[in-house]
């Protein structure tokens, strides 16, 4: 009798250590810092950075890129993630679902969902463990001081941009005068005034600016709204 339980505890705990070590070897760490690119219909390929933090199965964490800002949620399954991501950008918001694979320091994933720009379909990309860092860029407007040049566009008009801002967020230049903000997130905003022609009529008219600041703290993209018929023209700036 003594060695029949003894047997049988042997198996119960042989049992519950297998077990264990299968669940501990199934077990994915993803908190950390990564950084990639990403793409879907509606967006070329775009640079993100996901900071992820990990408690058990639950992921939660913020997400940087280019264009937007925003949190993430979901859960690790083995080698498989599923997520959400809210993107919060002031003048872009949104949510995505998607859903990875997890192989070493990388993590492949596919998603959809809806923000600013519309549906997006057939989103992918790739991003790879860089560090532990769980801080996100600072922003101040010393990083937006100097020379900035690219384009505004809009099916009913287009422009050619060179701005120079000065370390106090006053912005001149291609008939542009106004006053720009950041955020510790990197989002620029601000107000003022643009001269422009459409059609045979000069206008100078009110705007809005809504632009975000990449991590590298060279590229400003967005929207600058010019309240003349409600355009909007979609902005990109490098700074010189």
């Amino acid at each position: 009798m003594k060695i029949k339980s003894l047997l049988l505890l042997s198996i119960f705990l042989y049992s519950f250590y297998s077990c264990d070590k299968s669940e501990n070897q199934d077990k994915k760490d993803v908190g950390g810092t990564y950084k990639g690119t990403y793409s879907s219909s509606l967006v070329g390929s775009t640079d993100i950075m996901l900071i992820i933090n990990q408690d058990g199965n639950a992921i939660s964490g913020n997400y940087y890129s280019d264009i937007s800002t925003g949190t993430i949620s979901g859960s690790v399954d083995g080698s498989n993630l599923t997520f959400t991501l809210t993107q919060t950008t002031s003048y872009c918001t949104g949510t995505f679902t998607g859903s990875g694979t997890i192989s070493v320091n990388t993590i492949s994933f596919i998603f959809q969902g809806t923000d600013c720009l519309g549906t997006h379909t057939g989103g992918s990309g790739v991003v790879l463990k860089e560090s532990s860092g769980t801080d996100l860029p600072e922003f101040s407007l010393s990083d937006l001081a100097g020379t900035w040049a690219g384009t505004a566009y809009h099916p009913a008009y287009s422009a050619t941009l060179t701005l120079t801002v000065t370390s106090n967020g006053d912005v001149s230049g291609s008939a542009v005068t106004s006053t720009w903000t950041i955020d510790s997130k990197g989002t620029v905003t601000g107000g003022g005034y643009y001269s422009l022609t459409i059609g045979s009529t000069w206008y100078d008219a009110n705007t809005s600016w809504l632009l975000q600041l990449d991590e590298s703290k060279q590229k400003l993209t967005g929207v600058l709204v010019v309240y003349v018929g409600g355009i909007q023209l979609n902005t990109s700036l490098v700074k010189q």
